[in-house]
């Protein structure tokens, strides 16, 4: 490769990167260089190609989407008899709870 063409290449794939970025296309940024040697090197029709690119963002863009729900859902903290506070529930038999958090009963059946 040239030169002048090697320097095309890379202006080319700045442009791209650019662009990616600019529409948000994040995965095909991060992926468009590995993926396209890929299926140069295995000689993949363009379209398997642009499948893949499109296939990367696709599960981005789910993933991002999961873990955005996941955050929103504001699920409760798991929470353990060792943080249970027996001030706050004076009723509370603080031994009995012990007892049975030990699963002893479980075993003299």
């Amino acid at each position: 490769m040239s030169a002048r063409a090697a320097a095309s290449n890379t202006q080319s794939l700045e442009r791209v990167a650019e662009l990616c970025a600019a529409l948000s296309l994040n995965a095909v940024g991060d992926q468009f260089v590995t993926l396209a040697d890929d299926a140069a090197r295995h000689k993949h029709a363009f379209t398997d190609y642009l499948s893949a690119l499109l296939e990367a963002e696709y599960a981005m863009r789910q993933e991002r989407s999961r873990q955005m729900m996941l955050k929103l859902a504001t699920l409760p903290t798991v929470k353990t008899l060792e943080e249970l506070d027996y001030e706050a529930a004076p009723g509370l038999p603080k031994a009995k709870i012990q007892e049975l958090s030990s699963l002893a009963f479980v075993e003299r059946r």
